[in-house]
This record gives structure tokens, sequence and C-alpha cells, in this order.
């Protein structure tokens, strides 16, 4: 009697292939927006959508010891991860983000400003010397002039439907209502000639004349490396070895890369949409920023002013107004903390080019 030996089929499971690397900026506003909706926690919406994101899973998790910002190993990195990843998703419509990303950053925790120390100019700067044996060690006494950085925020709100964060294209969504919300408002800010107010940082071009362009005719090269050389020749003084960054608008940014500017060590080309007609140059490290994580909360019940001007009493709606509830949509509101200042008027300069 033969026996017949059946051999078991091998079980074949789909493959599914890990998530793609997501901004715990908005995963961090896409899964309050879902919680909100769910009613549920915020962690169980993490572990549902993102359960292959450790970072984002400690961002939201409920904890037993309090998180510092200022303790390493336990909240400082993080804190640091989501502050990049909130500069981060602007990149497309923000040179500002880029900007931040590669100046000096500092952190506000509780104090209501942060003295930056300037830089100072000729021997007035120096704190030391050579000196031969036996013989007195100077004293200097700097006189250094700095700038003070205060704290702002940025906000705003947007408005979603429900089937847009039900959606399985809730993250991809929230960030173009994101970018579209922060992007352009930062660097508009931030390029323009306004000084300080209450509600908002001095523009760069606040104080700074602009220098005069080269513009001989029929020599477009020429003109172009003499309006780059006395740009980064103004702002030499305080540049130091750190990175000089050029702002222009989308179409002279790909000007200025094709003519090979960023090819150069230290030197970064950025496009904005908020500079038309002029060409920027900063020195990084004359530029200060501190950002913090941004606040996020989700409504529904309230009627909103669809004007990115609405009038100081927000109580009575003015038309256009929509009410949240009645539209079966969502109410995100982000509060940004961010800041920025120039600590010395020679780390940036500007000028309006007409032969390239």
């Amino acid at each position: 009697m033969l026996d017949v030996v059946r051999e078991r089929a091998p079980v074949f499971s789909p493959r599914r292939d890990p998530p793609p690397p997501g901004n715990l900026l908005i995963r961090y506003i896409t899964a309050h927006a879902k919680a909100f909706i769910g009613r549920m926690p915020v962690e169980a919406v993490a572990q549902e959508w993102w359960p292959d994101d450790q970072a984002f899973g400690m961002l939201v998790r409920a904890t037993s010891t309090p998180a510092q910002l200022s303790q390493a190993g336990w909240a400082q990195e993080l804190g640091r991860r989501v502050v990049n990843d909130a500069l981060g998703v602007l990149f497309p419509a923000s040179a500002s983000a880029a900007l931040f990303k590669i100046s000096p950053s500092l952190t506000f925790a509780n104090e209501a400003a942060i003295a930056v120390p300037g830089f100072a100019t000729g021997t007035s700067g120096r704190t030391s010397n050579f000196v031969a044996e036996r013989q007195p060690i100077p004293v200097f006494q700097p006189a250094v002039s700095g700038a003070t950085l205060l704290p702002y925020k940025l906000a705003g709100i947007v408005v979603a439907t429900r089937e847009m964060i039900e959606s399985s294209n809730a993250e991809a969504l929230i960030t173009d209502l994101v970018v579209q919300a922060f992007g352009r408002s930062l660097d508009e800010v931030l390029f323009d000639s306004n000084p300080a107010q209450a509600m908002r940082p001095a523009g760069l071009r606040y104080g700074v004349a602009a220098i005069t362009p080269t513009a001989t005719a029929s020599d477009a090269w020429g003109n172009f490396i003499s309006d780059v050389s006395k740009l980064a020749d103004a702002v030499a003084p305080v540049a130091g070895n750190a990175p000089i960054a050029f702002i222009g608008s989308a179409g002279r940014a790909m000007r200025a890369r094709i003519l090979g500017l960023d090819d150069e060590e230290g030197v970064n080309v950025y496009g904005s949409n908020a500079v038309i007609n002029d060409f920027l140059c900063v020195a990084t490290a004359a530029l200060v920023s501190a950002v913090g994580v941004p606040d996020v909360e989700v409504n529904k019940v309230a009627t909103v002013t669809l004007d990115d001007a609405p009038a100081n009493d927000p109580t009575t709606p003015v038309s256009p107004f929509r009410s949240l509830w009645q539209t079966d949509a969502f109410g995100i509101k982000c509060r940004w903390p961010i800041s920025w200042t120039i600590r010395d008027s020679r780390g940036f300069a500007w000028m309006t080019p007409t032969g390239w």
C-alpha cells in the first residue's frame, strides 16, 4: 500500500512595505484633528495610523515623568526634531524656513526676552593677544552692541471638511493647508521693511538701504558677478565661515543657480514668492531665530470669519463667515511661536538688479 505524501502548499501573505517617513508636525496636527472627530485619545490615533513611527509615538504618548525640553535624553532631542520638521514642511513655500535651519537658533522657556550678543568692530572686539614670557597680559573691554529677541507667534486657522480629515489622504491634504497658511506669510514678514511692532518682529530690510546694482550694457554675466560681489562684500564683516544665503524670486533664484552661484561652498540660493524684483543677501551668523513647537486646537461648533484680516471683535461675525457645525467642517487653529532678530545690520544687504 502506497502512502501518498501530500505536501502542504506554502502560505503567502501580502507584502506590507513600511510606510514612508512622515513629517512630525503634520502628523501632530492630523492626529489632533482625527482624535477630535473620533472622540479618541491622540495616542490611539498615532497607534492606528502610524504604528511604525516611533518618534511620533513618543511625542503623543502618555508620560509618567514630566518631559523637559531642557533635559538631555528626555524630550530635548524630540523637541528639536519637531521644530526641525515644522520648518522642513514649509520649504516648498518658504525661504525663511531654510534660513532658520542654517542660522543660530535659540529657545524661549519662560523668558520675556533673550539678549543676543552682537559683533564687535576692529580692535575693540579683541579679548586676547599673544604675550611674551613674564610680560603683563593686556585687558580688553569689548564694545559689543547686540540685539534683543522678543517672543512672537505666527497664528492661523484653516478650515477642513470632515471628509478631508477622515480620508486616508488626510496627511497630504493637511500638509497642503499648512504650507499655504504659513509658508508665504512667514517670508512676507521676514523680508519686508517694516519696523518691529507688538505683533511681529522687524523685517530684515528695515533701516537697510539698497545697494546700487551694476548695469553694464550687453554684459549680463559681468553684471551678475559684480552684483553678487557687492552683496557678499557688504555682509563679509560679520559672515565669518558661516553660510551666506541669497534670496530672490523663483525666476531670479533659478538664474543665479544656472550661473553657478550655489556651486560655491558655503553659499545657498533660495527662491521666495514674497521677493519680486529684488535680490537679498544674508550672513546667517547674524540672523538669530527662536522657533517653538506649534500648539494645535480643533473646533467644530464655532462660526468663523473667512478673512485673512478679520475685525478686532470676533464675537460678531462679518461676511463672509461660515458655521463649522452647520457645514460639517472643522477649524484647525495653529499657534506657532517664532521670532527672529538680525543682531548686526551688516549681516543683511539687498539690491534690485537691472542687468541680469
